[in-house]
């Protein structure tokens, strides 16, 4: 199967998230897109000894931070995690993760899918903008 990038649709941004892990050190990162495929922002962070969903989530939550904090307010977000953007839609809550995600998403856990396949779509509702800013 071939997975192919997609921009987020006109006067929307995309925003891509992934962690990493390696010698029990993690680390975020993210990419902010516009509709025509060009980078807008990107960031990075080492946050230590973590777990790889632990990574994710905090490279979702400094992209969506960076978006609001620049005034842009329709949102997409993909990631290849089904479990990071399952608890955030609510649609998961594995023991020992949750605990630890749902104190980093906070106000974000009502958000709507797009879709949801290999790469994993959610777009943030105006109520969740404003909770954030």
């Amino acid at each position: 199967m071939m997975i192919k990038w997609h921009p987020p649709p006109t006067g929307w941004i995309k925003v891509n998230f992934d962690g990493s892990f390696m010698n029990s050190q993690a680390s975020t990162s993210f990419v902010s897109w516009d509709c025509n495929g060009h980078v807008l922002l990107a960031g990075s962070n080492n946050i230590g000894e973590n777990s790889i969903n632990v990574a994710k989530s905090v490279a979702l939550w400094d992209g969506l931070v960076a978006a609001i904090e620049r005034g842009w307010d329709q949102i997409v977000i993909e990631s290849d995690s089904k479990l990071v953007i399952d608890i955030f839609l609510k649609k998961a809550s594995p023991p020992g993760v949750s605990n630890i995600l749902f104190k980093i998403f906070g106000p974000f856990l009502s958000l709507s899918p797009l879709s949801v396949s290999n790469m994993c779509l959610g777009r943030l509702t105006s109520q969740q903008m404003r909770l954030l800013s």
